[in-house]
């Protein structure tokens, strides 16, 4: 398993994508513990519902985000360790498709705080 890690870090594609979706993840922790205490009790979370108490939560669900992309990280670069040697352009696509829901996923975070602040 060890031998196809380092395989498809020699992947161009897979390797930026890698790297830059675990930069995100990081640099959204850290912004998420410098922001966090200064958050207001209710944020507005579910920026797709019209204003009002639906789109409200409380403040400590923002850790949901950071959660949910640190597993999509994993399962997304296992499977594409794991498909690598069948199929090249499906790992490649998989883990991009995983950069780019981190990205927009920490894009949704940056939204909320900016509302918020």
């Amino acid at each position: 398993m060890r031998g196809n890690f380092s395989l498809i870090l020699s992947d161009n594609i897979i390797r930026i994508s890698f790297y830059s979706s675990l930069a995100i993840i990081i640099l959204q922790c850290i912004l998420l513990s410098v922001t966090f205490n200064r958050l207001p009790p209710l944020i507005p979370f579910l920026n797709s519902q019209p204003w009002g108490v639906g789109r409200l939560y409380e403040s400590w669900v923002v850790f949901i985000i950071p959660l949910v992309l640190a597993i999509v990280f994993v399962i997304n670069n296992f499977l594409s360790l794991v498909y690598y040697r069948a199929n090249t352009l499906a790992s490649r696509i998989l883990s991009f498709n995983a950069f780019l829901f981190i990205l927009l996923g920490f894009l949704a975070y940056i939204q909320i705080v900016l509302l918020v602040f």
